[in-house]
Protein backbone atom coordinates (compact mmCIF):
# COMPACT_ATOMS: atom_id res chain seq x y z
CA UNK A 1 0.00 0.00 0.00
CA UNK A 2 2.91 2.44 1.03
CA UNK A 3 4.30 1.41 -2.26
CA UNK A 4 1.36 2.84 -4.05
CA UNK A 5 0.86 6.02 -2.43
CA UNK A 6 4.59 6.64 -2.78
CA UNK A 7 3.92 5.61 -6.44
CA UNK A 8 0.99 8.22 -6.84
CA UNK A 9 2.48 10.99 -4.82
CA UNK A 10 5.56 10.43 -7.71
CA UNK A 11 3.27 10.71 -10.66
CA UNK A 12 1.02 13.66 -9.04
CA UNK A 13 4.02 15.43 -8.22
CA UNK A 14 5.38 14.94 -11.92
CA UNK A 15 2.05 16.10 -13.56
CA UNK A 16 2.79 19.36 -11.41
CA UNK A 17 6.25 20.03 -12.32
CA UNK A 18 5.17 19.16 -16.39
CA UNK A 19 2.32 21.55 -15.82
CA UNK A 20 4.84 24.45 -14.34
CA UNK A 21 7.12 23.85 -17.12
CA UNK A 22 4.72 24.36 -19.46
CA UNK A 23 3.47 27.38 -18.46
CA UNK A 24 6.91 29.05 -18.07
CA UNK A 25 7.59 27.48 -21.13
CA UNK A 26 4.38 29.19 -22.72
CA UNK A 27 5.30 32.73 -21.49
CA UNK A 28 9.46 32.23 -22.99
CA UNK A 29 7.69 31.13 -26.40
CA UNK A 30 6.48 34.99 -27.15
CA UNK A 31 8.18 36.01 -29.97
CA UNK A 32 9.56 39.19 -30.03
CA UNK A 33 7.34 42.11 -31.94
CA UNK A 34 9.57 44.17 -34.31
CA UNK A 35 8.98 47.83 -33.86
CA UNK A 36 8.62 48.79 -37.28
CA UNK A 37 6.62 52.16 -36.56
CA UNK A 38 7.97 55.65 -36.92
CA UNK A 39 6.46 58.64 -35.43
CA UNK A 40 5.95 61.08 -38.08
CA UNK A 41 5.10 64.08 -35.80
CA UNK A 42 3.27 65.24 -32.32
CA UNK A 43 1.10 67.98 -32.69
CA UNK A 44 -1.07 70.27 -30.90
CA UNK A 45 -4.53 71.44 -32.37
CA UNK A 46 -6.12 74.67 -32.13
CA UNK A 47 -8.01 72.88 -29.40
CA UNK A 48 -5.02 72.04 -27.64
CA UNK A 49 -5.35 68.22 -28.15
CA UNK A 50 -2.38 66.26 -28.36
CA UNK A 51 -1.69 64.41 -31.56
CA UNK A 52 0.65 62.01 -32.97
CA UNK A 53 1.12 60.82 -36.22
CA UNK A 54 2.42 57.62 -37.07
CA UNK A 55 3.65 55.77 -40.23
CA UNK A 56 3.03 51.94 -40.69
CA UNK A 57 0.76 51.94 -37.71
CA UNK A 58 -1.39 48.77 -38.64
CA UNK A 59 -0.35 45.42 -36.79
CA UNK A 60 -1.87 41.95 -36.40
CA UNK A 61 -1.88 38.95 -33.98
CA UNK A 62 -3.43 41.09 -30.73
CA UNK A 63 -5.57 38.01 -29.78
CA UNK A 64 -4.90 37.97 -26.00
CA UNK A 65 -4.54 41.40 -25.24
CA UNK A 66 -6.22 44.63 -24.80
CA UNK A 67 -5.97 46.16 -28.57
CA UNK A 68 -9.69 46.68 -29.92
CA UNK A 69 -8.50 47.07 -33.67
CA UNK A 70 -5.24 46.33 -35.76
CA UNK A 71 -4.24 49.70 -35.42
CA UNK A 72 -4.42 49.76 -31.91
CA UNK A 73 -0.65 51.47 -30.23
CA UNK A 74 0.40 51.66 -26.61
CA UNK A 75 1.47 55.32 -25.89
CA UNK A 76 3.77 56.61 -22.76
CA UNK A 77 4.25 60.08 -21.75
CA UNK A 78 6.37 59.65 -18.24
CA UNK A 79 9.58 57.27 -20.22
CA UNK A 80 7.95 54.05 -20.70
CA UNK A 81 7.12 53.84 -16.80
CA UNK A 82 2.95 53.60 -17.37
CA UNK A 83 1.12 52.90 -20.77
CA UNK A 84 -2.23 53.70 -22.12
CA UNK A 85 -3.88 51.90 -25.59
CA UNK A 86 -5.07 54.21 -28.35
CA UNK A 87 -6.78 53.12 -31.72
CA UNK A 88 -6.51 55.32 -34.57
CA UNK A 89 -8.62 58.33 -35.12
CA UNK A 90 -11.47 57.39 -37.17
CA UNK A 91 -12.81 60.86 -38.11
CA UNK A 92 -13.13 61.82 -41.49
CA UNK A 93 -9.95 64.23 -41.83
CA UNK A 94 -7.63 61.42 -40.95
CA UNK A 95 -9.18 58.48 -41.46
CA UNK A 96 -6.68 56.26 -43.21
CA UNK A 97 -4.02 58.32 -41.53
CA UNK A 98 -1.85 57.25 -38.51
CA UNK A 99 -3.49 59.94 -36.03
CA UNK A 100 -4.00 59.33 -32.50
CA UNK A 101 -5.05 61.75 -29.44
CA UNK A 102 -3.36 60.97 -26.59
CA UNK A 103 -4.20 64.31 -24.53
CA UNK A 104 -7.08 66.19 -24.31
CA UNK A 105 -7.57 69.30 -22.53
CA UNK A 106 -9.91 70.48 -19.55
CA UNK A 107 -9.69 73.45 -17.44
CA UNK A 108 -9.82 72.81 -13.45
CA UNK A 109 -8.74 76.52 -12.23
CA UNK A 110 -5.95 76.58 -14.04
CA UNK A 111 -5.86 75.01 -17.25
CA UNK A 112 -4.35 71.96 -17.07
CA UNK A 113 -3.58 69.55 -19.94
CA UNK A 114 -4.61 65.86 -18.27
CA UNK A 115 -6.24 62.90 -19.84
CA UNK A 116 -3.32 60.44 -19.48
CA UNK A 117 -4.91 57.15 -17.90
CA UNK A 118 -1.34 55.01 -17.60
CA UNK A 119 -1.90 51.68 -19.01
CA UNK A 120 -5.72 52.44 -19.20
CA UNK A 121 -6.28 49.65 -16.43
CA UNK A 122 -4.71 50.67 -13.42
CA UNK A 123 -6.47 54.36 -13.00
CA UNK A 124 -3.17 56.18 -12.61
CA UNK A 125 -3.44 59.51 -13.73
CA UNK A 126 -0.59 62.45 -14.84
CA UNK A 127 -1.15 65.77 -14.94
CA UNK A 128 0.64 68.21 -16.88
CA UNK A 129 0.64 71.72 -17.13
CA UNK A 130 0.47 74.55 -19.94
CA UNK A 131 4.43 75.12 -20.29
CA UNK A 132 5.75 71.50 -19.59
CA UNK A 133 7.69 69.53 -22.55
CA UNK A 134 6.92 65.90 -23.30
CA UNK A 135 7.93 63.29 -25.17
CA UNK A 136 5.48 60.48 -26.22
CA UNK A 137 6.97 56.74 -25.96
CA UNK A 138 5.68 54.77 -28.57
CA UNK A 139 5.01 50.86 -28.70
CA UNK A 140 3.04 47.98 -30.23
CA UNK A 141 0.79 46.23 -27.41
CA UNK A 142 1.29 42.63 -25.90
CA UNK A 143 -0.92 39.95 -27.35
CA UNK A 144 -0.81 35.97 -26.23
CA UNK A 145 1.60 35.69 -29.07
CA UNK A 146 3.71 38.36 -29.30
CA UNK A 147 5.46 40.54 -26.07
CA UNK A 148 5.26 44.36 -26.54
CA UNK A 149 7.83 45.68 -28.54
CA UNK A 150 10.67 48.10 -27.80
CA UNK A 151 9.37 52.22 -27.77
CA UNK A 152 10.62 54.70 -29.57
CA UNK A 153 10.32 58.19 -28.39
CA UNK A 154 9.79 61.36 -30.33
CA UNK A 155 11.23 64.80 -29.92
CA UNK A 156 10.07 66.71 -27.08
CA UNK A 157 7.07 69.15 -27.30
CA UNK A 158 6.29 72.35 -25.35
CA UNK A 159 2.09 72.05 -24.20
CA UNK A 160 0.74 75.23 -25.11
CA UNK A 161 -3.10 76.71 -24.18
CA UNK A 162 -5.25 76.41 -26.66
CA UNK A 163 -5.87 79.01 -29.31
CA UNK A 164 -7.76 82.42 -29.42
CA UNK A 165 -11.04 82.68 -30.54
CA UNK A 166 -11.02 83.52 -34.34
CA UNK A 167 -13.97 85.46 -34.16
CA UNK A 168 -12.95 87.92 -32.12
CA UNK A 169 -9.75 88.86 -34.14
CA UNK A 170 -11.58 88.50 -37.30
CA UNK A 171 -14.78 89.74 -38.16
CA UNK A 172 -16.83 88.01 -41.07
CA UNK A 173 -19.23 91.14 -41.41
CA UNK A 174 -17.82 91.76 -45.28
CA UNK A 175 -17.56 88.12 -46.11
CA UNK A 176 -20.74 86.34 -47.75
CA UNK A 177 -20.56 82.84 -48.43
CA UNK A 178 -16.72 83.07 -46.75
CA UNK A 179 -16.76 85.23 -50.54
CA UNK A 180 -14.86 88.52 -49.82
CA UNK A 181 -17.06 91.45 -51.01
CA UNK A 182 -15.44 94.86 -52.37
CA UNK A 183 -14.90 97.80 -50.02
CA UNK A 184 -17.64 99.91 -52.12
CA UNK A 185 -20.43 97.18 -50.31
CA UNK A 186 -19.86 97.71 -47.52
CA UNK A 187 -20.78 101.01 -45.99
CA UNK A 188 -24.26 100.20 -47.66
CA UNK A 189 -24.39 97.71 -45.30
CA UNK A 190 -23.75 99.28 -41.63
CA UNK A 191 -24.60 99.25 -39.00
CA UNK A 192 -24.06 95.71 -39.29
CA UNK A 193 -25.13 93.48 -36.26
CA UNK A 194 -22.07 92.27 -33.96
CA UNK A 195 -21.51 88.98 -32.64
CA UNK A 196 -18.47 88.66 -30.63
CA UNK A 197 -16.15 90.93 -32.51
CA UNK A 198 -15.09 94.08 -30.44
CA UNK A 199 -13.72 97.73 -31.12
CA UNK A 200 -10.52 96.63 -32.64
CA UNK A 201 -11.54 93.54 -34.55
CA UNK A 202 -10.01 93.13 -37.89
CA UNK A 203 -11.88 92.39 -41.16
CA UNK A 204 -10.78 91.86 -44.76
CA UNK A 205 -12.44 93.40 -47.88
CA UNK A 206 -11.24 93.83 -51.51
CA UNK A 207 -9.44 97.06 -52.86
CA UNK A 208 -8.76 97.39 -56.38
CA UNK A 209 -6.19 94.19 -56.76
CA UNK A 210 -5.68 93.39 -53.52
CA UNK A 211 -7.35 91.96 -50.42
CA UNK A 212 -6.85 94.61 -47.44
CA UNK A 213 -7.62 94.89 -43.94
CA UNK A 214 -9.47 97.53 -41.97
CA UNK A 215 -10.78 97.28 -38.58
CA UNK A 216 -14.38 98.10 -36.28
CA UNK A 217 -13.95 101.28 -35.05
CA UNK A 218 -17.44 101.75 -33.49
CA UNK A 219 -20.43 99.34 -31.67
CA UNK A 220 -23.44 100.84 -31.01
CA UNK A 221 -25.35 98.84 -28.23
CA UNK A 222 -29.18 99.87 -27.69
CA UNK A 223 -32.12 98.05 -26.83
CA UNK A 224 -29.90 95.07 -26.26
CA UNK A 225 -28.93 94.99 -29.74
CA UNK A 226 -25.22 95.15 -30.60
CA UNK A 227 -24.75 96.79 -34.02
CA UNK A 228 -21.65 98.10 -35.71
CA UNK A 229 -21.53 101.39 -36.42
CA UNK A 230 -18.25 102.78 -37.99
CA UNK A 231 -15.00 101.03 -39.34
CA UNK A 232 -11.69 102.37 -40.46
CA UNK A 233 -10.31 100.87 -43.68
CA UNK A 234 -6.07 100.24 -44.30
CA UNK A 235 -5.30 103.97 -44.92
CA UNK A 236 -6.61 105.16 -41.83
CA UNK A 237 -5.28 102.56 -39.71
CA UNK A 238 -2.15 103.63 -37.29
CA UNK A 239 0.82 102.11 -37.28
CA UNK A 240 0.34 100.06 -34.66
CA UNK A 241 -3.03 98.86 -35.88
CA UNK A 242 -1.28 97.68 -39.33
CA UNK A 243 1.56 95.92 -37.35
CA UNK A 244 -1.45 93.83 -35.59
CA UNK A 245 -1.83 92.07 -38.67
CA UNK A 246 1.21 90.45 -38.31
CA UNK A 247 0.01 88.15 -35.79
CA UNK A 248 -2.35 86.08 -38.43
CA UNK A 249 -0.88 83.67 -41.56
CA UNK A 250 -2.49 82.66 -44.59
CA UNK A 251 -2.59 79.49 -46.71
CA UNK A 252 -3.76 78.73 -50.24
CA UNK A 253 -6.17 76.24 -51.00
CA UNK A 254 -5.32 74.46 -54.24
CA UNK A 255 -8.36 73.09 -56.47
CA UNK A 256 -6.07 69.94 -57.37
CA UNK A 257 -6.94 68.91 -53.69
CA UNK A 258 -10.41 68.34 -54.33
CA UNK A 259 -11.00 67.31 -57.67
CA UNK A 260 -14.17 65.56 -56.16
CA UNK A 261 -15.74 69.25 -55.90
CA UNK A 262 -17.12 70.48 -59.25
CA UNK A 263 -19.69 73.19 -58.61
CA UNK A 264 -20.34 75.69 -56.46
CA UNK A 265 -17.55 75.74 -53.71
CA UNK A 266 -19.10 77.25 -50.57
CA UNK A 267 -15.90 77.02 -48.23
CA UNK A 268 -17.39 74.68 -46.14
CA UNK A 269 -14.91 71.58 -47.35
CA UNK A 270 -11.79 73.50 -45.63
CA UNK A 271 -12.79 72.54 -42.20
CA UNK A 272 -12.41 68.61 -41.98
CA UNK A 273 -10.34 68.47 -45.40
CA UNK A 274 -8.13 70.85 -44.26
CA UNK A 275 -7.06 69.86 -40.72
CA UNK A 276 -4.55 67.91 -41.34
CA UNK A 277 -2.90 69.90 -43.72
CA UNK A 278 -2.85 72.61 -41.00
CA UNK A 279 -0.09 70.66 -38.76
CA UNK A 280 2.41 70.39 -41.77
CA UNK A 281 2.00 72.84 -44.82
CA UNK A 282 3.75 76.13 -44.76
CA UNK A 283 1.89 79.16 -44.06
CA UNK A 284 2.66 82.61 -45.38
CA UNK A 285 2.90 85.74 -42.63
CA UNK A 286 0.26 88.00 -43.08
CA UNK A 287 1.99 91.52 -44.80
CA UNK A 288 0.04 94.90 -43.31
CA UNK A 289 -0.43 95.72 -46.87
CA UNK A 290 -2.27 93.17 -47.29
CA UNK A 291 -2.66 89.92 -50.07
CA UNK A 292 -2.37 91.32 -53.74
CA UNK A 293 -3.82 89.39 -56.42
CA UNK A 294 -0.70 88.78 -58.18
CA UNK A 295 0.72 87.24 -55.34
CA UNK A 296 -1.57 84.47 -54.81
CA UNK A 297 -3.61 84.48 -58.68
CA UNK A 298 -1.11 81.52 -59.91
CA UNK A 299 -2.40 79.12 -62.39
CA UNK A 300 -1.95 76.41 -59.98
CA UNK A 301 -4.24 78.39 -57.44
CA UNK A 302 -7.27 79.04 -59.70
CA UNK A 303 -10.54 77.49 -59.19
CA UNK A 304 -12.71 77.90 -61.97
CA UNK A 305 -16.34 77.27 -61.28
CA UNK A 306 -19.83 78.12 -62.36
CA UNK A 307 -22.78 78.81 -59.79
CA UNK A 308 -26.47 79.15 -61.01
CA UNK A 309 -27.59 82.05 -60.24
CA UNK A 310 -31.32 82.17 -61.02
CA UNK A 311 -33.76 80.84 -64.09
CA UNK A 312 -36.10 82.80 -66.40
CA UNK A 313 -39.39 81.04 -67.40
CA UNK A 314 -42.48 81.90 -68.95
CA UNK A 315 -46.66 80.96 -68.52
CA UNK A 316 -48.61 79.34 -72.35
CA UNK A 317 -51.43 81.51 -72.12
CA UNK A 318 -53.26 79.01 -73.87
CA UNK A 319 -52.52 75.91 -71.67
CA UNK A 320 -51.26 77.82 -68.43
CA UNK A 321 -48.21 75.60 -69.04
CA UNK A 322 -44.67 76.75 -67.57
CA UNK A 323 -41.43 76.41 -69.26
CA UNK A 324 -38.05 77.03 -67.75
CA UNK A 325 -36.38 78.51 -70.79
CA UNK A 326 -33.61 80.02 -69.63
CA UNK A 327 -30.46 79.27 -66.73
CA UNK A 328 -28.50 81.81 -65.77
CA UNK A 329 -24.81 81.72 -64.40
CA UNK A 330 -22.20 83.13 -62.89
CA UNK A 331 -18.83 81.42 -63.81
CA UNK A 332 -16.09 82.39 -61.09
CA UNK A 333 -12.53 82.26 -61.14
CA UNK A 334 -11.24 82.52 -57.68
CA UNK A 335 -8.57 81.83 -55.16
CA UNK A 336 -9.74 80.52 -51.63
CA UNK A 337 -6.86 80.65 -48.27
CA UNK A 338 -7.19 80.06 -45.40
CA UNK A 339 -6.38 82.62 -42.40
CA UNK A 340 -5.48 81.86 -39.03
CA UNK A 341 -3.85 83.47 -36.02
CA UNK A 342 -0.44 82.49 -35.39
CA UNK A 343 0.92 80.16 -32.60
CA UNK A 344 3.06 81.83 -30.37
CA UNK A 345 5.11 81.12 -27.18
CA UNK A 346 1.86 80.29 -24.97
CA UNK A 347 -0.67 79.50 -27.62
CA UNK A 348 -1.59 77.16 -30.26
CA UNK A 349 -2.38 78.74 -33.85
CA UNK A 350 -6.15 79.48 -34.47
CA UNK A 351 -8.64 77.52 -36.63
CA UNK A 352 -8.58 78.50 -39.71
CA UNK A 353 -11.45 80.79 -41.51
CA UNK A 354 -11.80 80.27 -45.04
CA UNK A 355 -11.70 83.20 -47.84
CA UNK A 356 -12.07 83.37 -51.21
CA UNK A 357 -11.03 86.19 -53.66
CA UNK A 358 -12.97 86.57 -56.76
CA UNK A 359 -10.52 87.32 -59.36
CA UNK A 360 -12.67 87.63 -62.25
CA UNK A 361 -16.71 87.00 -62.82
CA UNK A 362 -18.25 85.86 -65.76
CA UNK A 363 -22.23 86.00 -66.54
CA UNK A 364 -23.55 83.79 -68.80
CA UNK A 365 -26.89 82.05 -69.87
CA UNK A 366 -28.20 78.58 -70.80
CA UNK A 367 -31.32 77.96 -72.76
CA UNK A 368 -32.68 74.15 -73.12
Amino acid sequence: MNKKITLFTVITLIAVLASLALCACSETQKLEREMDTEIVGVYQDFSGNLLVELKNFTHSDYEGGYAQDGTAMEFSLDGGKTWMIWSASTEEWCKGKGIYYVMYPTRDGNYDITGFEASSYDGTKTTFVIGDSVSVCVRIPESSKYKASEFITSESIKLKDQASETAVDMSGINVSGFRIMQKGYIEGFLPWSAGYEEVGTYFPYIDGESVKFGIISQIEEKDGDRKITALKYYEELSGVEKQGLSKFEYRIIKPDNYYDIIDDPDGSFVFEGERYDSFTAKWTSLNSNGIAFSSVAQPENIWEYKRLTGTSSFEDTETGEIFDVQYNYSTYSSVFILLRIKADDDKVASYPIALEIVLDEQESVETE
